[in-house]
């Protein structure tokens, strides 16, 4: 479940943060394509966002 959780989180922050995608766009194509529960994908989402936000306090 780690590995599963460790390459949802990187091929998210690339959708969100790099290609600029939609949200609601990524939620509905992870849970399709990973297996996710919407509230998996929430916590997920919720998790990177935390640490982008840290990094970037960092810089």
């Amino acid at each position: 479940m780690a590995a599963l959780y460790g390459r949802a989180e990187r091929a998210l922050f690339v959708d969100l943060h790099v290609r600029c995608r939609a949200l609601s766009e990524c939620k509905r194509e992870y849970i399709r394509n990973f297996g996710l529960t919407a509230r998996q994908f929430n916590a997920l989402r919720a998790n990177l966002d935390g640490k982008v936000e840290a990094a970037r306090e960092g810089q």
